[in-house]
């Protein structure tokens, strides 16, 4: 499991030709070889698809990108941005080139050029289990709920009564729940899911869902169709196996702490609200005696 980019080639050389079997275009072939080296950042961390702070990227994304390079021969470089604003800023300005993991939210879609997502997930709403019942989004009004940083406004149009409070990652968001310094936490269901395991948040469940989903995808100024087509081939050639294989790998977190796991609690729920929505997994609960 790669956690770097390890650079192969020497600043300002030609990229190796991509391989054949990769679909590209005339002129999405003529950008490689133009432009051998991809400088990215990242904004925020979303464990397993990316985390970078207190050592080297690492997670599906970087995997992914690491694919890229063996396909295109394109060298990716990661260039650090201290804020979610700087690394938006360069993006703009072409201070880096991709920013591979980015939600397309509508305002996004607007202002940058995405591949298609690599990931869609619902939004589950978490609580802890001793919790009143949430029948509705609008039982949110009034309640403060953690939401992850990109999601807020569409969180906050599916709830504008809630009182959101913002968080730089869904670990923090975690932690603040368990501490009871917010009531709900809001965020790709996969991604909590993935926390309370690595923190042993065992008082943390999925109470329900909310009727927005998250994507993601990657990301670059509206003048780069063309690294953004090679992207979108590279996705397209990493079929669905070599995907879950990445995604199970990483999926598989360890606890930071021996305990009591809350991960059996939200798989089953998420397997019941997956299939049949809210108000049905809402009925099951009741009958459960959940809530």
């Amino acid at each position: 499991m790669a956690t770097a980019l390890i650079a192969t080639l020497p600043a300002g050389a030609a990229a190796q030709a991509p391989r054949p079997e990769l679909a590209l275009g005339v002129e999405q072939r003529a950008w490689i070889a133009a432009h051998p080296v991809v400088r990215w950042t990242a904004i925020f961390e979303a464990q397993p698809y990316l985390s970078y702070r207190g050592g080297p990227p690492r997670g599906i994304v970087v995997d992914l990108l690491a694919r890229a390079s063996e396909l295109t021969g394109l060298r990716f470089e990661y260039r650090p941005s201290a804020t979610h604003e700087e690394g938006l800023a360069r993006l703009r300005d072409g201070g880096v080139d991709l920013i591979p993991m980015l939600g397309r939210t509508p305002p996004r879609l607007g202002e940058f050029a995405f591949t298609e997502p690599y990931a869609t997930y619902p939004i589950g709403l978490f609580t802890r289990r001793r919790f009143g019942y949430l029948e509705s989004p609008a039982d949110l009004a009034g309640l403060k709920v953690g939401v992850p940083y990109g999601l807020d406004t569409m969180i906050s149009a599916a709830a504008p009564n809630a009182v959101t409070v913002r968080f730089e990652d869904l670990a923090e968001g975690v932690r603040a729940l368990a501490a009871r310094r917010i009531d709900v936490l809001a965020g790709a269901v996969p991604v909590l899911r993935y926390w309370i395991l690595k923190l042993g948040a065992d008082d943390l469940w999925l109470q329900g869902m909310l009727p927005v989903s998250s994507s993601l995808a990657m990301a670059g100024a509206p003048s780069s169709a063309p690294m953004i087509g090679v992207m979108d081939a590279v996705l397209r050639r990493i079929h669905a196996p070599e995907r879950r294989e990445l995604i199970d790998a990483w999926m598989q977190a360890e606890p930071d702490w021996t305990g009591r796991i809350a991960g059996p609690a939200a798989t089953v729920a998420l397997a019941a609200v997956a299939g049949t929505g809210w108000w049905l997994y809402r009925r099951r609960a009741r009958t459960r005696g959940g809530g």
